[in-house]
């Protein structure tokens, strides 16, 4: 199954649990945030074995993964 198919329920699952407000966008590297004010917040991720990890950094530094598994 196409990776971008995989990864669509999940980002919709994490901006309705995070409660963004806004659009994304991702290629194979980053995630896109783009907030309903048009500043945006480029995020790393991963994604194996159905697994997403999106690494979100504080204005510190520090990180905080955000982990979602495909439903099976």
């Amino acid at each position: 199954m196409d990776m971008s198919v995989q990864m669509r329920p999940m980002l919709n699952s994490m901006a309705e649990a995070l409660e963004l407000n806004g659009s994304y966008m991702y290629d194979d590297e980053k995630i896109t945030i783009i907030y309903e004010d048009n500043t945006y917040e480029e995020l790393d991720y991963v994604f194996e074995d159905g697994i997403l990890t999106i690494t979100f950094v504080d204005a510190e530094g520090t990180e905080f993964p955000f982990v979602c598994e495909l439903q099976k």
